[in-house]
């Protein structure tokens, strides 16, 4: 086999995106079961970078407040251990690949560890959605974190979905 640059790529990505790809460890830091909230759960990890990432996974009700949507929303962002309020949504022009794999092990354990032991209705929510933010700042404009974020979950068995919302937010829908 001739190995040129198009295929040490193809070599490099599939070795990257493998199931088995590396993630950093991670902690079940806010269950919400135990502050009388089971919708929300937050999960902290820290990176090679000396990042701290906050991974929120929650539930929503309607707009008119009594009904569930029937989905998880999940969100994650860096934060500063001496403000825990001052969530950062922004890139960090790190690229590290393994802070996504994380974030999917985080939602296999979620599924795996927590929901089951969720009151009704939440234990039986098995939609979830995911913002995946835009590299060029044109809403609708930039699918590439979005397609690679899909071909992750893809190799990790999980099929989905990209949508746009109305405010031109990519959207990233999948059930586990």
């Amino acid at each position: 086999m001739k190995l040129n640059r198009k295929t040490l790529r193809k070599l490099i990505l599939k070795e990257i995106f493998e199931k088995g790809a590396a993630a950093y460890k991670f902690v079940h830091a806010v269950d919400g079961r135990q502050r009388g909230r089971p919708e929300a759960h937050e999960y902290t990890f820290k990176t090679d970078h000396d990042l701290t990432y906050l991974v929120f996974i929650y539930a929503k009700k309607q707009n008119t407040g009594d009904e569930w949507t029937g989905s998880w929303d999940v969100s994650f962002s860096t934060i500063d251990l001496q403000d825990p309020l001052d969530v950062n949504m922004d890139l960090t022009g790190k690229h590290d690949i393994k802070v996504l794999n994380t974030v999917i092990q985080v939602v296999k354990d979620f599924v795996s560890n927590v929901r089951p032991t969720l009151p009704d209705p939440l234990y039986t929510f098995t939609h979830f959605k995911c913002e995946a933010q835009q590299e060029r700042g044109i809403p609708g404009g930039d699918t590439r974190r979005g397609r690679i974020y899909q071909y992750m979950l893809k190799k990790q068995g999980i099929s989905s979905e990209l949508s746009l919302d109305e405010y031109g937010s990519i959207i990233i829908e999948f059930v586990i």
